[in-house]
């Protein structure tokens, strides 16, 4: 798996898509990117309550949930109920997930950590065709 320690720092920006900022979904694009897998472009709203909730439905029928994590899932996270209100993408120690927010930049934390460990409300692969 390749590595990511470049990214982190990078700079949050709605509907960035790198090389120099990004927003979750364009985080989570050049993650599989360097995996060799290319997402699909997601339209979705540009408001933190219904983004994640947008690019979900917009993934529908393109991933799939999953009981565990595992290398390159998806993990949504409940901040702002009712919606998911973040996402991260799992790293191969499963341990760790990498993400990006405008208040963190892009950085890699630990699921197990109580900030992120009370608040997952999910795991979704991306279906292979």
């Amino acid at each position: 798996m390749p590595s990511y320690t470049d990214l982190v720092g990078k700079e949050f920006e709605w509907g960035g898509r790198g090389p120099l900022t990004y927003d979750c979904y364009g985080l989570a694009k050049e993650i599989y990117n360097r995996n060799e897998i290319d997402l699909p472009e997601v339209v979705s709203p540009t408001t933190c309550s219904t983004i994640h909730e947008g690019i979900m439905e917009s993934m529908e029928g393109i991933i799939e949930t999953i009981d565990k994590p595992e290398p390159l899932c998806f993990v949504g996270f409940m901040f702002k109920p009712p919606y998911m209100s973040h996402i991260g993408i799992v790293l191969e120690d499963l341990i760790r997930f990498i993400h990006i927010s405008d208040k963190t930049r892009v950085c890699i934390e630990r699921l197990d950590n109580l900030l992120w460990k009370n608040k997952i409300t999910g795991y979704y692969r991306w279906k292979k065709n």
